[in-house]
């Protein structure tokens, strides 16, 4: 319900209600409300003890309307012993009662007063608490003041024409300079908003290894900064939500009182006969707009949460063995490796290289000098050969 009307006559006369007590629905909460009135804080309450403080024992109740009619969770209560003449507080009719329970043990009700609770055992008087050496028939209640709230009817939708677009859309196209361009690239950012320089990472893709590598590592600071942001967002929301919905039932309040102390000079409120209405927004409601984003921000964060994060069995077994001296001897490491992987080429790659070439250029100068010309020798042969014809 995205809002509504509240409407309360002038001088309400408050009525009963029956408190939440769900012995077989929710035994858990049950068992929760009995150790409420038997101790100050019960383990495990700390919800319940919230919403039902401990108040003082002579605390008033107030005027309200005897019940004719109601669903109410009552009590065969039995505090003290029978023989010294326990107070009798009555009996609530029967009839008033869906359920009624034994004072044994499990179910029976303690002499604290919480503030909300009280106690109906018939006729004209409203309990805080029930005395420790006491008897009766009652029903453990709640004041209720007369509220009606008219809750904003959707309208019907209609496929026929096109639906206009509200105050709560959200359109990323709206009031922002980025657009696709015609080959499915966005465009536009501002360059004061650019994380990486386009020109630069052109001629950083000459060499192919480079960029894979930082564009692996903006993508997890992208995907960090989103996260920290929807955390961030998510909190701030709930804060918000829960002090604007304390806020807008304290108004509530005030508001009434004040339109009920001013409806002859006309109030600030729409009168409709005797009943005096005003206009609630209610998007703090658990099925409101602001609790609905803060859901979905939650569930985005969880999803987000559960689809990141990367395993590395060498990082684990390093933090487990060095612990935070895992960064000193990750150094050293490295700098050891580099310097065996310079030693290990230069000697076993360079030096013999080196080595190998100087030998061949020295003997290359050492015999070349004993060897004879070889295109001496052919002629040498012929002037044999005419000496001989000779």
């Amino acid at each position: 319900m995205d809002g509504c009307v509240a409407c309360a006559a002038a001088r309400p006369t408050l009525f009963l209600g029956p408190a939440p007590l769900f012995p077989t629905e929710d035994p858990i909460g049950f068992k929760c409300m009995i150790k409420l009135t038997r101790m100050p804080n019960p383990a495990n309450c700390t919800a319940l003890s919230n919403i039902f403080p401990v108040i003082a024992n002579n605390t008033g109740s107030g005027q309200f309307q005897i019940p004719h009619s109601g669903n109410f969770t009552c009590f065969n209560h039995t505090a003290g012993d029978e023989t010294k003449n326990p107070k009798h507080l009555g009996n609530i009719n029967p009839n008033l009662c869906n359920t009624i329970l034994s004072g044994d043990s499990g179910n029976s009700i303690g002499p604290w007063a919480r503030a909300g609770l009280y106690y109906y055992c018939g006729g004209s008087n409203l309990l805080l608490r029930l005395p420790t050496r006491s008897q009766g028939l009652c029903a453990m209640v709640r004041l209720i003041s007369p509220i009606t709230m008219y809750g904003a009817h959707k309208p019907t939708k209609n496929y026929d024409r096109p639906r206009r677009s509200d105050d709560y859309d959200f359109d990323l196209t709206k009031n922002t300079p980025t657009y696709i361009d015609a080959i499915g690239v966005p465009r536009g950012v501002p360059d004061e908003h650019k994380l990486v320089d386009q020109i630069a990472a052109g001629w950083e893709s000459i060499l192919v290894w480079i960029t894979p590598n930082k564009n692996v590592d903006r993508i997890n600071y992208v995907n960090y900064q989103v996260m920290r942001l929807a955390n961030i967002t998510g909190a701030a929301i709930t804060g918000l939500s829960e002090q604007l919905s304390a806020t807008s039932l304290m108004t509530i309040q005030n508001r009434i009182a004040l339109d009920m102390i001013l409806a002859n000079q006309g109030g600030v409120c729409h009168m409709f006969g005797d009943v005096c209405c005003t206009v609630i927004p209610n998007n703090t409601a658990p099925d409101g707009k602001v609790t609905k984003a803060l859901i979905a921000l939650k569930a985005l964060s969880r999803e987000m949460a559960e689809n990141t994060g990367v395993e590395n069995p060498i990082t684990q077994w390093l933090e487990r063995t060095f612990g935070k001296w895992k960064g000193v001897v990750v150094s050293m490491a490295s700098a050891i490796a580099v310097f065996t992987a310079i030693l290990v080429t230069c000697g076993c790659c360079c030096v013999p290289c080196i080595r190998s070439l100087i030998e061949r250029t020295i003997t290359r100068m050492m015999e070349g000098k004993d060897e004879k010309p070889p295109y001496m020798l052919p002629i040498l042969e012929c002037e044999e050969e005419q000496e001989e014809l000779l």
